[in-house]
């Protein structure tokens, strides 16, 4: 399953905090995104995978700070979910390309499976971080 992430023609969305909750679950939420976000860049990194992780960030003081010079981090705006971020992001890419979205949640597993999307669960991206 890894195999998708290293496909360097593959644009990758990663659930942030599904993912991070699931990885670190007894950090605060600033270090679960820190955590994560490095070891994506990580693996960005080593495989020049085109990363982005989405937030639920409305809320988060200093969220929109966080830049990475090789990994997109997206936080959704007031009134807007994550999961919904996700989904646009998997809309806005042509056709063409390939997409992973790495999550858990079961509703957007079955959005984005709909539209031949490729999923991966959270706990394999843990693995290879």
């Amino acid at each position: 399953a890894a195999a998708f992430l290293v496909r360097t023609d593959a644009q990758v969305i990663i659930d942030g905090y599904n993912v991070a909750m699931l990885g670190w679950p007894s950090s605060n939420l600033e270090s679960q995104r820190r955590q994560l976000l490095d070891g994506v860049e990580n693996l960005a990194r080593r495989f020049g995978t085109s990363v982005t992780v989405v937030f639920d960030g409305a809320a988060v003081v200093g969220a929109h700070t966080d830049r990475r010079r090789l990994i997109r981090v997206r936080y959704s705006p007031a009134g807007v979910t994550a999961d919904d971020v996700i989904r646009s992001e998997v809309q806005r890419l042509p056709a063409s390309t390939a997409v992973v979205v790495v999550t858990n949640d079961a509703e957007i597993l079955r959005d984005v499976r709909a539209v031949g999307v490729n999923t991966l669960p959270s706990n394999a991206l843990l693995a290879v971080l």
